[in-house]
């Protein structure tokens, strides 16, 4: 990245691909006095169903779109917002990733089962990485 404070647009486009690769679709960067916003369409929710040997059946994963951390359960209250093995509809909100006092929602990209949470509470995850798959 450069050292002076300025934003280049090359970065920018390799930041962007980046971002759009792991699902996010916005983001803010500032450097000294310079601020860029984007908004990537049709980023959110990008993801390839994988076919699994156990499982004849397409399976979906669930995604944070912040980076954060991982929480199955709300610091308000003491029981998870879903367990695994739960039947889920697309735009449940099924845990949170909270980012300083922020909770933000992880939402179910589709109706389905909810499978094991590949992440441990508290964990501190990225943006796009796979919380649980769904089938």
């Amino acid at each position: 990245m450069t050292t002076h404070n300025t934003l280049d647009i090359g970065e920018l486009r390799q930041i962007a691909g980046w971002l759009e690769a792991a699902g996010v679709g916005f983001i803010e960067i500032a450097r000294g006095d310079n601020v860029a916003r984007m908004t990537l369409g049709g980023a959110v929710s990008k993801v390839a169903p994988v076919t699994t040997k156990a499982a004849a059946q397409p399976q979906q994963h669930i995604r944070a779109l912040h980076a954060g951390r991982f929480m199955k359960t709300h610091p308000s209250r003491t029981s998870a917002i879903a367990d695994a093995g739960a039947q889920v509809k697309a735009g449940d909100i099924v845990a949170i990733v909270q980012v300083a006092e922020l909770c933000l929602p992880v939402i179910a990209p589709a109706d389905g089962v909810l499978g094991e949470w590949l992440v441990e509470e508290g964990a501190t995850v990225g943006y796009g990485a796979a919380l649980a798959a769904l089938t």
